[in-house]
């Protein structure tokens, strides 16, 4: 008996003393707001009242200024590549003849009316016009264009009436493409088509809305933002201007859960919007021998003016280990679910596209894990000692 106890406290010496080198799923509360005070790479952020107003709304990168401005206004002014009918009538001598109150003339007394093939507006912004010659047109509208006509041919024919009708407006198209169901120009009427007018044109987005992207490329500007956000703020339901190019881009939003959970993964949105509580939900939630719901974290960069703003409402003291220089701050914010209040937070919590979501392992946890250990060594022990005694 006393051969087999001292082999085991010779096993256990080393188990010991290396407790605190056994793997871990995840650091503990303690050890994450140790670091967090020690380092200036980020700041920790305890979830509050002040705090939430930040986190209860999805952040979208919004259009530009110089994309969201309505300076522009859609026109009928006639341009180079437009295509045009035109349809001119003359007074026949049953309308001219036709005393006031008579009835009126026989239909084969009226002359129809004379309708030119299609033709394009050249590049130079002219046409040809048949007794009349070359006109220019550019930016007449079509209702300017019928009266020149007219007092064109005023010398020419009887009372002449013209009508000129626009069959393709070529000058105010727009191109949509990408991951649409029809990639096509789409038309721009004079009421002037929005961002989600010219995609429903195209047939709309393949994919879910919440996995794709918009981008404008206009001239020398281009800009991106997802689609959630043009259906979610309608001031980003821009104007589409002529020759701007829409591209659909399919980029599937995630967030990635860690730490002591039953399923450690990176999981897709699936709806447009995903809360903390759901997303710990759908990992599992806590494990219940490992984990701390008191040490729950949402690991997140935030723009500079919005780092500010909740270090502020979390501990002012903290603004200093903020870099006035940086465009982005990481930001670990700490709820803690061992209180009913923090299941409230967890609830209203937005998740981001690439959010990081750390359940801590317990305090007792890798002592736990020790005595696991331990119990396997001993027993290995015991049983050589047993059959050494036989």
């Amino acid at each position: 008996m006393r051969f087999a106890f001292f082999p085991s406290a010779f096993v256990l010496l080393p188990l010991l003393t290396g407790c605190a080198m056994l793997p871990a799923a995840a650091p503990t509360d303690e050890l994450v707001e140790g670091s967090a005070q020690m380092s200036s790479d980020f700041t920790l952020v305890k979830v509050s009242d002040g705090v939430m107003p930040y986190l209860v709304h999805p952040a979208y990168n919004g259009f530009p200024d110089v994309m969201r401005e309505s300076a522009y206004r859609p026109n009928l002014g006639l341009e180079p590549g437009d295509v045009i009918v035109v349809s001119i009538f003359e007074a026949g001598s049953g309308i001219s003849s036709s005393a006031p109150g008579s009835p009126p003339a026989p239909a084969s007394q009226i002359p129809s009316a004379l309708t030119l093939p299609p033709e394009t507006i050249e590049s130079d912004g002219g046409m040809m016009v048949p007794f009349v010659g070359k006109l220019y047109v550019r930016g007449r509208s079509p209702v300017q264009l019928s009266k020149l006509i007219a007092d064109k041919l005023a010398g020419q024919m009887n009372q002449p009436q013209v009508i000129v009708s626009v069959q393709t407006k070529a000058a105010s198209m727009a191109s949509v493409n990408g991951e649409v169901n029809h990639s096509q120009p789409v038309n721009l009427t004079l009421r002037g088509e929005r961002l989600l007018d010219a995609i429903s044109l195209a047939g709309g987005p393949r994919f879910p809305i919440f996995d794709t992207d918009v981008r404008i490329v206009r001239g020398r500007n281009s800009s991106t933002v997802s689609m959630q956000s043009i259906v979610d703020d309608p001031s980003q339901n821009i104007y589409v201007r002529p020759d701007d190019q829409i591209i659909l881009i399919h980029d599937p939003k995630s967030f990635t859960v860690l730490g002591a959970t039953t399923r450690v993964a990176q999981y897709g949105f699936d709806t447009p919007h995903v809360t903390l509580a759901e997303a710990v939900a759908r990992a599992g939630g806590s494990v219940d021998q490992n984990g701390d719901p008191t040490g729950t974290y949402l690991i997140r960069v935030e723009p500079a003016q919005t780092a500010r703003a909740v270090v502020a409402a979390s501990n002012p003291a903290n603004l200093s280990k903020l870099d006035p220089s940086a465009p982005y701050e990481r930001i670990l914010y700490k709820i803690d679910l061992g209180e009913p209040g923090g299941y409230f937070y967890a609830q209203n919590i937005q998740i981001r596209d690439k959010d990081i979501v750390l359940v801590t392992n317990a305090t007792g946890a890798q002592l736990s894990k020790f005595f696991q250990i331990a119990r396997g060594a001993t027993g290995v022990v015991y049983d050589l000692s047993a059959a050494r005694g036989q």
